[in-house]
């Protein structure tokens, strides 16, 4: 599954760069974000890339790169579940961040109390395995994985569209992979069945788990992809602009390069055009605002746009409540 792992690493590194723009403007990014970087510090550790003997020797070459990557591995299952969050409330909900850190406690303390840790070695957990501390550190750290997996399949169920098919079949893989790890594991540590049967089931855990996280990742790099299609529009983003620069002369707000920036770089420019002109017409309506003439052609135009669109009436009940970007809202002082 070497070749699963190598796509996967390829995948995730694309995206962590490309979406570093994003994070730094959009806080709800931030989640896939940083479950890409820790995804690929997991996947380096296991020397697909950067040999083992390297990254354990950055450690003090006492193994620690197993868990390094387990610590890793848990985080950027942690930071997916946020960003499944995301995709299906639109907004970076609250959560407790003690939970990934109890959950990587509760598997380091075990192996630290692994018995002559040796140096680095790819098969430090074919030599350890018959020590309970290291058997428990393993099974702690795949129960954490996989109740995150599990919580994370759940919370994206009310989620319709062929691209999310990805999701539930890499969360399904790799929460079918856990117990069989844990059978493996057991069998290894306890010297029972033969070795061939036990290769039976490690053979069937890693396809499981690297197509998992192959699909997984293919299912982000695909969502990125539409978005990226989707967002040329230049002729939403400067509609958009217009509808903000009038909002603003009507508030009294500051035109900024930054609040002009957020609106041209918005993923949804259309959805910003209409929350302008719901700001505009509630402005004219409750506060007795009024346009100018190239204003009023402007903004007539872009409903006239509006009324065209066969998801018009979507949109109203979606972008009625009209949101300008944080800072950019009536009231502020330039």
């Amino acid at each position: 599954m070497q070749t699963a792992a190598d796509i996967s690493l390829l995948l995730v590194v694309i995206l962590f760069i490309l979406r570093l723009p994003s994070v730094l403007t959009k806080p709800t990014a931030l989640p896939a974000w940083l479950s890409s970087g820790f995804a690929i510090l997991g996947l380096l550790t296991l020397g697909f890339v950067i040999p083992l003997d390297v990254v354990d020797g950055l450690m003090g070459g006492t193994n620690l790169w197993n868990l390094a990557e387990a610590a890793a591995a848990t985080c950027a299952f942690w930071f997916m579940y946020r960003a499944m969050g995301v995709i299906v409330d639109q907004r970076l909900q609250r959560t407790k961040p003690w939970i990934p850190g109890a959950m990587i406690t509760s598997f380091s303390v075990p192996f630290f109390l692994i018995q002559d840790r040796g140096s680095t070695s790819a098969a430090f957990v074919d030599e350890h395995i018959s020590q309970f501390a290291c058997w428990l550190y393993l099974t702690m750290y795949l129960i954490g994985v996989g109740a995150i997996a599990a919580a994370s399949l759940w919370r994206i169920r009310p989620v319709k569209g062929g691209t999310y098919v990805l999701f539930r079949v890499g969360y399904a893989a790799v929460i079918l992979s856990i117990p069989t790890d844990i059978i493996y594991l057991s069998l290894t540590g306890l010297g029972l069945a033969d070795t061939g049967s036990r290769e039976i089931v490690w053979t069937a855990f890693t396809v499981c788990f690297y197509s998992g996280v192959f699909s997984l990742a293919a299912g982000f790099f695909i969502l990125y992809a539409k978005r990226v299609v989707r967002r040329p529009q230049p002729v939403w983003r400067l509609r958009a602009l217009r509808m903000w620069m009038i909002v603003n002369r009507l508030e009294n707000s500051c035109t900024t390069l930054r609040g002009a920036q957020k609106i041209l770089w918005s993923p949804e420019p259309a959805a910003e055009a209409y929350s302008g002109v719901v700001r505009i017409r509630d402005n004219e309506i409750f506060d007795g605002a009024r346009l100018t003439p190239t204003e009023s052609s402007a903004v007539e135009k872009v409903e006239g746009v509006f009324a065209r669109m066969p998801r018009f009436q979507q949109m109203a009940g979606i972008y009625g409540s009209s949101e300008l970007p944080d800072g950019e809202k009536g009231g502020s002082e330039c």
